[in-house]
């Protein structure tokens, strides 16, 4: 039954299971999937220690789905900018950055859209700062 994918059995599986469960026939956006892996997040922070190794140990197997995403063909030298202006420091915290890049051999900062391109926000450097990789998740999820 592992692979079938009809509506009706993943309708069944879900009355039974009482939870949410993706259609894998369906294709989910990138916020979709966010959105229902935020949910299961919420719902394991509401078990208990028992309740959520019993959890991890009965679901082992991997869930696939396919997701689409719209994607931005960023201009580089805006990025390149950013850093070259941080001179190796984070904007957030003031830090220097965490550690080099093996490939570039320069230290590792990340660049942020202050207002996000999803947003409206423009790929210039007026809107583009150099975080470390803690303030930038930050800035997304803090």
């Amino acid at each position: 039954m592992k692979h079938t994918h009809s509506i009706g059995v993943i309708k069944y599986i879900k009355s039974v299971a009482n939870r949410d469960i993706p259609n894998p026939i369906y294709t989910l956006s990138y916020e979709e999937l966010k959105k229902y892996e935020e949910k299961l997040i919420l719902k394991a922070k509401r078990l208990s220690l028992y309740e959520l190794r019993k959890k991890a140990l009965e679901e082992r197997e991997l869930k696939e789905v396919n997701i689409y995403s719209k994607q931005y063909i960023r201009n580089p030298f805006v990025s390149e900018y950013a850093k070259r202006i941080a001179k190796g420091v984070c904007q957030d915290c003031k830090q220097p950055a965490p550690f080099i890049n093996k490939v570039t051999g320069e230290p590792y900062l990340e660049t942020h859209h202050i207002i996000p391109l999803s947003k409206g926000g423009s790929d210039t450097i007026e809107n583009v700062i150099a975080l470390c990789p803690n303030c930038h998740r930050k800035r997304h999820y803090g």
